[in-house]
This record gives structure tokens, sequence and C-alpha cells, in this order.
């Protein structure tokens, strides 16, 4: 029988003992939440120079607090939703992959179903003496949904494309087409926040 990791005390990681033996050990007890152990593990790879099995010490470790530290469904929520989008602070990376993600399925989106002309030019982009009602290109479509994702990208989305004013399906599309902004400038921000410890792990 092992000891309760909470009164070891070592220095250096163990050698011989992969990390997920000893993440089991950590969360043995099942309900309870003791950080130490996982600290003085994180520590100890970071001495070590093992930065991947660190964080994913750390990272067990959000996971073991989330799920047993926090007393309120709401932080649960919280901190869950943080996990998912930039590991607790410790991969803000993963908001980019997100973010990468919406770009594509918004462009397959904009792409393969704007056949029957929902997405329409606007008089920035129309010939001379045509209609805007006219259906964007291939490329406009593509520099549309791009525009929508990336907040970095210069100039509007709308000065490419625009939705075909209308109510029904028209008026879901143009709900949707606010939606995606909101998401990518929200995935943007918490890639920033996580980039320079707005967003850090909780504990």
């Amino acid at each position: 029988m092992w000891a309760s990791p909470t009164y070891c005390t070592y220095v250096g990681a163990p050698r011989g003992v992969p990390r997920e033996v000893l993440l089991d050990w950590f969360t043995a007890d099942g309900d309870t939440y003791d950080p130490h152990a996982f600290q003085q593990l994180a520590r100890n790879y970071d001495s070590e120079g093992d930065q991947r099995n660190a964080v994913a010490t750390r990272l067990a470790q959000q996971r073991e607090y989330v799920n047993h530290g926090i007393a309120t469904r709401r932080g649960r929520i919280w901190q869950r939703l943080l996990g998912l989008l930039v590991g607790y602070g410790l991969k803000p990376a993963r908001a980019l992959y997100w973010l990468g993600a919406l770009m594509i399925v918004s462009v397959a989106f904009c792409t393969l179903t704007a056949s029957d002309n929902w997405l329409v030019r606007t008089a920035a982009t129309a010939p001379p003496g045509s209609s805007s009602e006219a259906a964007c290109s291939l490329s406009e479509k593509v520099t549309y949904a791009t525009s929508l994702t990336l907040p970095i990208v210069t100039g509007s989305a709308d000065k490419v494309c625009a939705i075909r004013p209308g109510g029904g399906l028209l008026a879901m599309l143009a709900t949707g087409e606010l939606g995606v902004q909101v998401l990518g400038w929200l995935l943007a921000s918490v890639f920033v926040a996580g980039i320079i410890g707005i967003i850090k792990p909780a504990q």
C-alpha cells in the first residue's frame, strides 16, 4: 500500500514511474482535493526541464480542482469552459485551434450553401453597372467568411458580400453571422488573455 501523497516529499521527478501512475495515485481518494502532490511533482518536472510532463501535471491538478475543489456549480462550469478554450491558461494556443476550426466551418458553409444567392455582392464589390444583388464569387465568399471569423483581418465582412435582406431563413442567417463574429472575437480575446497571464490556473 502506498503512502498518502500528501505527506511525501522528494527531490526530482520519480524515476521509472510513469506520470499517469502518479496522477492516478494522487486522485485515488476520489472525493478530496489536495494540491500539494500535484504542485510538488510539477515543480520537480520543471527543475529537470520537462515542460511536457509539468504542464500535463498542472492540467490534471486543475481538473481535480474543478471536480472536487470548487463548491459552486457556476464556478465549475466557468473553469471547465476555460479548460476547454485555453487549458486553464496553461495552453492558450487551444483558442487558436478553436478559431481555426470556426474559420474552416464558416468558409465551408459559405462556399457550399450560398449557391441559392443568399450571399450577394455589396455595392462596393459589384462591377460598375451591375446589380449588387448578384451572387458573390468563390473568392469573395472565402474572404467574407474569413473576415467574419478572424478579428485581425482588416476591413469589415460586409464590404465584400452581405446576406440578402429578408425574413425567415435569411433573418436566421443574419443572426448566425453576428454569432460567428462574437465567437471569433471571444476566442481571440481569451487567447490574448491567456498569453499575457490574465487567464491563469485557479490553483
